[in-house]
């Protein structure tokens, strides 16, 4: 299913609009970079941790490099699914992650554009400048009762 720049689903022609093929690369990558680590209890190790190297690195040099190695981990790593009882990357048909740079924007604002170079498969290079959610704060991951949706 397709979304918008709100991350709502929204109606095309009558229907839920669908997204597929490497239109949905920039859908993936948002919504899995913007997934925080433990957010879902049906998949605790699912999504990034970006938040987490944002809170201990916003400042150093070596923030841009965690954030690489987190793309390049969400897309080379496999991840089990213990639902669907497989393991495939969280975003696939990424060969090589080439570079990851935010885009300078206002730290004070949650969303932070990051443009995206990589070589996806069937493709080649491929650019796209995406917003990724990077809470700032405080943020419990399991609110109250989070634990009895937990496969």
């Amino acid at each position: 299913m397709a979304t918008n720049a709100a991350n709502d689903l929204f109606v095309r022609n009558g229907d839920i609009a669908m997204v597929s093929g490497l239109d949905s690369l920039p859908q993936r990558i948002k919504n899995t970079l913007s997934m925080l680590q433990g957010e879902s209890p049906f998949h605790p190790k699912a999504g990034s941790r970006l938040k987490e190297y944002f809170d201990a690195f916003e400042q150093s040099p070596w923030l841009q490099r965690w954030v690489k190695l987190e793309v390049i981990r969400l897309t080379c790593v496999p991840y089990y699914d213990a639902v669907q009882k497989k393991a495939y990357p969280l975003v696939p048909s990424v060969l090589q992650v080439l570079e990851v740079d935010q885009i300078a924007s206002d730290r004070s604002a949650q969303w932070l554009n990051f443009r995206f170079r990589l070589d996806v498969q069937g493709v080649g290079l491929w650019e796209h400048v995406i917003p990724v959610l990077v809470p700032r704060g405080e943020r419990p991951l399991r609110p109250p009762g989070w634990d009895q949706f937990r496969p």
